[in-house]
């Protein structure tokens, strides 16, 4: 995540496509979903009751539809970039 933050970060200087600022920026959100994920499991194991702490490893199973949902910016990226081929 902090590569590709940095990669935004520094757009103009690398003089970045639109396309590929935007891809960046999806990079950082990808990554993004993946920690909060971890840092909600980790959360769980250390605060639910023992007969609860199953949560912590099931949580896990959130991945799917949050990338799932962030994946559609797939779809955004083919209508704001549709010559875009990098």
């Amino acid at each position: 995540m902090l590569l590709y933050w940095n990669v935004y970060r520094k757009r103009v200087a690398l003089a970045l496509t639109p396309a590929q600022a935007f891809d960046a920026w999806a990079g950082i959100r990808s990554h993004l979903v993946s920690v909060f994920v971890g840092i909600l499991s980790v959360v769980l194991a250390l605060t639910v009751p023992i007969e609860w702490i199953w949560l912590a490893g099931v949580i896990y199973m959130l991945q799917a539809p949050l990338h799932w949902r962030n994946g559609l910016a797939d779809r955004t990226r083919a209508r704001a970039f549709p010559a875009a081929t990098d």
